[in-house]
């Protein structure tokens, strides 16, 4: 009869290996799923913020008045802050370069759809032959984004791009 009993617990004893075996599958599965879902999460959580940002995105360009003098304009719809104007040679954009060009506008802010023109520190526009204007500036997230401004050989402007940091 004890032989039996035996048998009969190290029977059960495998069983409860094998049931012991599928619950740590199953809740290794369930980790995977979890991690998979933050994963997901975290995605459209990301794409939600870059919708947002998008709404409420600054965009400035540069526009030459009469005389030299330099015009920021916004066309985006949120407000740029800390304005920073600077003379450069170099298309590539030094994101934490100090402004050397230009007084008024500078670390102010401009609202969305607000022109401000920009005093003139170090020279007129015009003086400006084969070198780079970059206005780097913030939205309202902190997000940092430049626009540059290039002029060819005779001092003529090429045209605005529009660049975000990183």
């Amino acid at each position: 009869m004890m032989e039996f009993w035996t048998g009969v617990i190290a029977i059960a004893a495998v069983g409860q290996v094998v049931v012991l075996i599928a619950t740590a599958w199953f809740v290794w599965r369930y980790l995977q799923e979890t991690a998979e879902l933050r994963r997901t999460a975290q995605r459209q959580v990301a794409l939600a913020n870059e919708q947002l940002e998008a709404q409420i995105r600054p965009a400035l360009t540069l526009a030459i008045g009469d005389g030299g003098s330099l015009w920021v304009s916004n066309i985006g719809s949120g407000a740029a802050l800390n304005l920073r104007l600077v003379r450069t040679t170099a298309e590539s954009v030094d994101w934490e370069a100090k402004s050397n060009f230009g007084t008024a506008a500078m670390g102010a802010a401009v609202a969305g759809g607000q022109r401000v023109e920009t005093g003139s520190a170090s020279g007129s526009v015009g003086n400006l032959k084969g070198e780079c204007l970059h206005l780097i500036y913030e939205s309202l997230s902190g997000r940092v984004y430049a626009s540059v401004l290039v002029f060819e050989g005779d001092g003529r402007p090429s045209g605005v791009r529009f660049l975000p940091k990183g």
